[in-house]
């Protein structure tokens, strides 16, 4: 599998050399998506799924392009990008060997920071992100037919690839839920599989007026993202889709948010004050199981009732459920950190968790200055799609931790986001521009 692994680098290095930066994303998110990450190449210590080579040779591509280094500008996000990556670094090596760290955290840097500056130099106008939502479209209509089908018979015809995981290696593991199997086709998890097509949908329908495909097409796009939702079977995927879908909803009537999030917070403060159950518990009877709801409930408050004492700077380390963890000195009741700020807390405290949250926070100020320069309506349903897909993956975030794939997913559309106010930026018309001097001294535009 290592020379088929090695195969697959080399074919999509040669696809990400061609064509546009934003054709070399699309190279790589190709591979990323249809090849499983699981799969690697051992060099020394490290080992290297194809996303990690790809995304060196994407990086160097866009780097020597006219332009593109030179008209790049430091901005806050990248500033906290950083910050965060090296004291998640720092807080890490305070529970764990620095050999241990150093090996881990060089492969979180190859899937965050380098795919976020990818993404941050690449796309670089909106027809540059639209151009990258119809290759995420085509990445995820055949997986989408293939997930369906694992899902309806159980059988995953990329299952066999199971047994030479770097980390894991297993049989194929069947999950059934309601009468459906829990479909992850070459993603690492089903979880994974259903986030991905949740983010595509809200950019299917903001491609809607930008793109002349037919009407039957755009519809039965959506539908394939859709259906890649539901055949994963998982609830963070479902909260994701239909948070994004109520955003969509939102849109003819966003100038009275605030009449819709006094309602909600009423809403939510009656069922705290007259029901026997909490809100998140009410909430959770529309997922597939109310135990989990539970769990995630008690999550936080284990977490935040006790649980943190004397870690509340550095964390614990590498704790929690997976491959490489150490819990030894960790004794939790609930050990699956399924919440994307808490398993950060928790793994590298609040040395790790703030510089975190604030880059998280940051790309929708920026979307929303987007959103006030954009001067057509197509323009600004676009936008509104694009943060109705983040937005919804980050409503799901705070049910399950940021996993595989969507890692390097999430960082780059933070990246995208974060250059969004200058896809709209007003030039001046060319009739007011300066003509030159006159009189000694520059003529100014008006």
């Amino acid at each position: 599998m290592q020379a088929l692994t090695f195969a697959i680098a080399a074919a999509g290095s040669l696809l990400a050399l061609r064509g546009k930066a934003v054709h070399a994303i699309g190279a790589y998110l190709i591979v990323l998506c249809w090849y499983p990450q699981f799969l690697t190449i051992p060099i020394g210590t490290f080992d290297f799924p194809t996303g990690r080579f790809l995304i060196l040779v994407v990086l160097g591509r866009i780097m020597l392009m006219p332009n593109v280094t030179s008209e790049f500008k430091f901005n806050w996000l990248d500033v906290f990008i950083l910050l965060a990556f090296v004291c998640r670094f720092v807080a890490m090596t305070v529970n764990a060997p620095l050999e241990k760290v150093f090996v881990r955290e060089m492969g979180m840097f190859f899937d965050t920071v380098l795919v976020y500056f990818a993404g941050r130099l690449a796309i670089r106008s909106q027809d540059d992100l639209i151009v990258l939502s119809k290759t995420l479209i085509v990445i995820g209509a055949p997986l989408a037919c293939v997930g369906f089908y694992q899902s309806w018979t159980g059988h995953n015809p990329f299952g066999w690839m199971r047994a030479y995981d770097a980390w894991d290696p297993h049989e194929q593991r069947i999950n059934n839920r309601v009468g459906w199997y829990r479909a992850d086709v070459v993603f690492n998890l089903h979880i994974s599989f259903g986030m991905f097509f949740s983010m595509i949908f809200a950019l299917a329908a903001g491609i809607w007026p930008h793109t002349k495909w037919r009407t039957w097409m755009k519809a039965g796009a959506m539908i394939l993202m859709f259906m890649g939702v539901f055949s994963s079977m998982s609830s963070a995927p479902l909260f994701s889709i239909v948070a994004s879908v109520g955003l969509l909803m939102l849109y003819p009537v966003r100038r009275h948010w605030l009449y819709f999030a006094m309602i909600a917070v009423v809403c939510g403060t009656a069922i705290e004050l007259y029901s026997n159950r909490h809100l998140p518990h009410v909430l959770g009877r529309f997922a597939f199981s109310s135990k989990n709801v539970y769990y995630r409930t008690e999550l936080f408050s284990e977490c935040f009732g006790g649980g943190m004492k004397d870690h509340w700077t550095y964390g614990y380390g590498y704790v929690g459920v997976g491959p490489g963890t150490d819990n030894s000195n960790f004794h939790w009741v609930h050990k699956d950190l399924l919440n994307i700020y808490i398993a950060r807390l928790t793994r590298t405290g609040l040395v790790g968790v703030l510089p975190f949250f604030i880059a998280t926070m940051l790309p929708y100020f920026s979307i929303r200055r987007a959103f006030t320069r954009a001067s057509t309506e197509e323009d600004r349903w676009f936008i509104w799609c694009f943060m109705a897909g983040l937005g919804g993956w980050h409503f799901a975030l705070m049910t399950v931790n940021i996993l595989h794939q969507i890692i390097p997913l999430f960082y780059m559309m933070m990246g995208i986001a974060m250059n969004m106010p200058a896809f709209y930026e007003r030039k001046v018309p060319v009739w007011l521009q300066p003509t030159g001097i006159s009189d000694g001294r520059p003529q100014r535009a008006v």
